[in-house]
């Protein structure tokens, strides 16, 4: 299985498995790696080191999807887009300025403690006639991560990892907005608002991990399996940027699993954000995969 990590060191990185050594030097920078396990998931056991000059050790356990530790409260960032899905990596412009100094600290923060910044991230609701939402002259709302109730937002989102943060190249801008790139990890369900921020509190629940197998459905989640896959394929021959979507997310295709086979059909569609809401709020696979199956035959 594919991990990966983020680590933060000042001198050098060392990493070591059953089948080779590596060294990287580095110089206060951040460093992603991408390693595999030939060893049982849920092995919590990991062989990577870190190593400074002192000869010190610490061990990292690789964190991804559901061996994601359970926080609360957490950051909560509202988007418009789209939802963000688990297993896929999202972009998130956001403009408010305290949020995203919050969100920068966090970062900075979690690199120093050699850990991993995390944020609940959940769609905006259609809830939209507060009085205090303020609109644009295309009547979008101009800055989508404050809220002033928790009815502005969609009741499920999803647990996810800060993998960077991108600034505007021009200083001089009058847009001081930045990108928010994320990788989802979970679902979770919003449970209340501790604090409006910026940056918003939330408390919220974590999903349970849903361990399943094909073998084990009915013949109903069966069906749309193969009706999923079928559309999708018709879907990559029509679709050049499906392709391209397939090609970067090939190695998380689980058609054994119909749970992660409905979010990548989704991830895969260019749907209503509130049709992708309703993929994501499903909790029974049947139902997640008909939605899908809706959402692939109308692209």
């Amino acid at each position: 299985m594919l991990r990966r990590g983020l680590f933060h060191c000042k001198n050098q990185l060392k990493i070591k498995d059953s089948n080779n050594i590596c060294k990287i030097s580095i110089n206060n920078t951040i460093v992603r790696l991408f390693w595999d396990k030939n060893n049982d998931d849920n092995d919590n056991k990991s062989d990577i080191i870190i190593v400074d000059d002192k000869n010190s050790k610490s061990l990292i356990i690789p964190q991804f999807g559901d061996n994601t530790p359970l926080i609360n409260p957490i950051i909560t960032l509202p988007v418009i887009r789209r939802p963000v899905f688990p297993n896929f990596l999202s972009a998130i412009v956001v403009r408010d300025e305290q949020t995203i100094n919050a969100l920068t600290s966090h970062v900075d923060a979690s690199l120093n403690a050699s850990s991993i910044p995390y944020i609940g991230v959940f769609l905006r609701s259609q809830n939209n006639n507060d009085n205090n939402v303020n609109l644009t002259d295309n009547n979008t709302i101009s800055y989508p991560e404050l809220i002033t109730s928790p009815s502005q937002l969609c009741s499920v989102g999803s647990f996810a990892q800060i993998t960077n943060i991108i600034k505007q190249n021009d200083p001089n801008s009058a847009d001081k907005s930045v990108q928010v790139l994320v990788m989802g990890h979970r679902r979770i369900t919003l449970q209340d608002i501790q604090s409006y921020g910026p940056p918003i509190m939330s408390n919220v629940i974590h999903w349970k991990k849903t361990i399943t197998t094909m073998d084990k459905q009915s013949n109903a989640v069966k069906a749309y399996s193969n009706e999923v896959i079928n559309a999708v394929r018709d879907l990559i021959k029509i679709n050049p940027l499906a392709q391209e979507h397939l090609h970067q997310y090939i190695s998380r295709i689980e058609l054994s699993d119909p749970y992660r086979l409905a979010d990548f059909a989704a991830a895969m569609t260019s749907a209503d954000p509130y049709d992708l809401q309703r993929v994501l709020a499903a909790k029974d696979p049947e139902e997640r995969l008909s939605i899908v199956f809706e959402l692939l035959v109308k692209e």
